[in-house]
């Protein structure tokens, strides 16, 4: 009788552990759910957390942990990607499409796979195609 309540411990341990996401994941979900929401600025303050909450030693991070750096690093491009599409200013566009491109160049950086080096590439072309006119 006592090795089963063990067991059944042990399980709910083991179930909790496994489905939780981390804290990482929940911010970058929450900056999704503001980006697709039209709340840009908000967005960006999550994928900057994001990008905040991990080691500048790329080489102390495991693969998971470089995928997710990666995509807060995309999302954050797009997001100010949109917000420099979005502002009146002409300075803030300037500002907005720089770091956009800074921070989809990063995300390329770190892309591990194929398919993502691909995307975050694309989405570089088409973001410096917007912001050439402001940037020049």
């Amino acid at each position: 009788m006592l090795n089963k309540i063990v067991y059944i411990i042990l399980g709910c341990f083991l179930f909790l552990f496994i489905s939780c996401k981390t804290s990482s994941a929940l911010t970058m979900e929450r900056g999704i759910y503001f980006y697709e929401h039209d709340n840009f600025h908000e967005a960006a303050t999550q994928f900057n957390k994001v990008i905040l909450s991990y080691s500048a030693d790329i080489n102390s991070l495991s693969s998971k942990d470089i995928e997710i750096l990666a995509q807060a690093y995309y999302q954050l491009a797009l997001t100010q990607s949109k917000l420099a599409h979005d502002s009146e200013s002409l300075v803030n566009k300037k500002t907005y499409y720089s770091n956009s491109i800074k921070n989809i160049e990063k995300a390329e950086k770190l892309a591990i796979k194929p398919n993502k080096l691909k995307e975050y590439s694309e989405t570089r072309l088409l973001i410096n195609k917007k912001a050439k006119s402001y940037l020049d």
